[in-house]
């Protein structure tokens, strides 16, 4: 039978604790304890000597009989330090000053602090989730195979992960994803059209009362007294190649929005699509696609809610793609919808609004259109990949140069009543 390595070093300690008296026998049996000065230099010089001799000696019976390799011996002593004990791997006990977790051809039967667990799985609670490996930002003792580190299961950055096909987990049981997402939808997204050729799908909005602005904006009472009909997503790639004919973004996908767009080829859009609808006889008269009035978009944006955000008084990366997140854009729909069925009007890209950007009346107002004439930039609304949750909240606003396109600048579409502004 192998004896185990924690024998092997408790009988190397036995040894060296034989070691003084061993020592002052000889001294006293040659005559060394008539000379003080004698005996001390052999208490002195011989012990820590034999000593070191003993603790290699524990060391080679580990090797000779324990039946560990160098390496493995030493990665069990620079292990993590969270717990001691004995690690049984198998039919072979390894001395553990960290936890060794697997040495992988070997069968995972461990024993921890005396108390044996087969084929463990983890503790049952908690919502953090074990990562393994280190990754190409890590330096050498984050990669070593005992290092482990927790994150919280929506965590993206540096993780990947390697396929296991094995007997279906207990501990876990089978989360059931519903194909489709149910959205809560309100009274005022009723009607709703898909422009058949380009796939797009329009939510009507209704007419309606609401507080527009925030903390660091002017509230004021707005009434929308018309409805409106707005893109359930943001304008895709595929959508605008369609009609434009060529595709200005950074981050290619059909089903991602199209950005790098200024706030006049977004225009030049909504333009050539009213214009091929009204050939083809689609659009009612007086009717445009445009781009959305800044009070429209709120509205559609907050769908009811006097909250930061449509979701609530926060925004998580499960909800919106917002800073810390892919760090590029993501397919339109890909994130919850709000309320009313609108998908993205936190994150993702930035959206152009008609309005030029000014400061907001002080007083109640109906169906505003914004500043007129000495204002140059155009207001764009709803934060970005780039943007951190709080530059995405449903009040955010920034004026931005119309000719100005960037990776961060997309578009919905509305379709209303045609305006001058």
């Amino acid at each position: 039978m192998t004896p185990s390595i924690y024998s092997l070093f408790v009988l190397g300690a036995l040894f060296c604790c034989l070691l003084t008296p061993l020592v002052r026998h000889l001294a006293t049996k040659y005559g060394f304890v008539d000379c003080p000065q004698r005996a001390r230099k052999v208490h002195k010089e011989a012990v820590p000597r034999l000593g070191g001799a003993a603790i290699l000696f524990s060391f080679l019976l580990v090797l000779l009989f324990g039946g560990l390799t160098v390496p493995e011996l030493r990665n069990t002593l620079w292990g993590d330090s969270h717990v001691g004990g004995v690690v049984v791997l198998g039919s072979l006990s390894i001395f553990v000053i960290g936890v060794l977790d697997d040495l992988s051809r070997l069968s995972p039967k461990v024993k921890l602090l005396g108390e044996f667990l087969i084929d463990p799985t983890g503790p049952a609670s908690g919502s953090n989730r074990v990562i393994r490996g280190g990754s190409w930002a890590n330096g050498g003792p984050s990669l070593r195979s005992a290092k482990r580190l927790s994150h919280a299961p929506s965590d993206r950055v540096n993780l990947g992960f390697r396929l296991s096909l094995r007997p279906a987990s207990k501990a876990e049981p089978q989360v059931q994803v519903p194909e489709k997402e149910s959205v809560a939808v309100s009274v005022n997204a009723g009607k709703a059209f898909t422009i058949q050729d380009l796939r797009l799908e329009m939510l009507w909005v209704k007419a309606g009362v609401f507080e527009m602005g925030g903390p660091q904006y002017t509230r004021h009472e707005v009434t929308l007294t018309e409805g409106y009909w707005l893109g359930k997503y943001e304008v895709t790639q595929a959508q605008w190649e369609k009609i434009m004919g060529f595709n200005p973004s950074f981050f290619k996908g059909a089903s991602r929005p199209v950005e790098q767009v200024s706030w006049t080829r977004a225009r030049t859009f909504c333009k050539k699509l009213t214009e091929v609808k009204r050939r083809a006889g689609s659009l009612p008269a007086g009717m445009a696609y445009q781009l959305p009035t800044e009070a429209q978009w709120e509205y559609a944006c907050r769908a009811g809610t006097t909250t930061a955000y449509a979701f609530g008084v926060g925004l998580t990366h499960d909800q919106a793609n917002i800073r810390g997140g892919p760090g590029e854009t993501t397919v339109v729909g890909k994130y919850p919808a709000n309320a009313w069925g609108f998908h993205d009007m936190h994150g993702n890209v930035r959206e152009w609004c008609e309005d030029r950007h000014g400061s907001y009346p002080s007083g109640s107002v109906t169906d505003p259109v914004g500043p007129a004439g000495i204002f140059y930039n155009r207001v764009a609304r709803g934060g970005s990949l780039l943007e951190s949750a709080y530059l995405s909240r449903s009040t955010h606003r920034i004026g931005i140069v119309p000719t100005d396109g960037k990776s961060t600048l997309g578009f919905r579409l509305s379709l209303r009543k045609r305006s001058s502004n």
